[in-house]
């Protein structure tokens, strides 16, 4: 994990396009990462689905979680704890304190949002939120006149 003076990104999605672009990522508590490829069939085909997903989860990010996107390019300049390199693409990696977790083993949108959650990136659900769950019905009683 990289810790040269720069701050965590916290709670959002990142495009990463230049390699200045890395190191607040690498200091995230947490990481959810997709390593693509220019020209890969499947990065194409699932691009869909991770923007959909990234779309979805946008406002109900925790705040000491980061969702990025690094082309193969930015690989050398990507440097974790433990060494971690992809082995195809695209490849969906989750990340603790900069160790390796986990592979997304599902490419689709359910699939995604299944890891988001069991890896506790999104926000619990309350009742305020909407985007989630709505507010629970109440059920009234009705009495009955004879």
């Amino acid at each position: 994990m990289l810790t040269g003076g720069k701050t965590a990104a916290k709670g959002k999605y990142i495009q990463i396009k230049k390699k200045n672009d890395i190191p607040p990522v690498l200091n995230a508590t947490k990481l959810f990462c997709r390593f693509k490829m220019d020209g890969c069939a499947h990065c194409v085909n699932s691009q869909k689905d991770w923007d959909k997903a990234c779309k979805t989860v946008e406002g109900a990010l925790n705040p000491e979680c980061v969702i990025a996107e690094v082309e193969t390019k930015l690989l050398p300049f990507f440097k974790l704890k433990n060494g971690f390199e992809p082995n195809g693409f695209p490849t969906h990696a989750v990340f603790k304190n900069g160790n390796h977790v986990e592979d997304a083993q599902d490419r689709t949108f359910k699939g995604l949002m299944n890891t988001l959650r069991k890896h506790q990136f999104i926000k619990k659900r309350t009742q305020h939120n909407g985007r989630f769950r709505r507010r629970p019905r109440t059920f009234r009683r009705r009495s009955f006149h004879y």
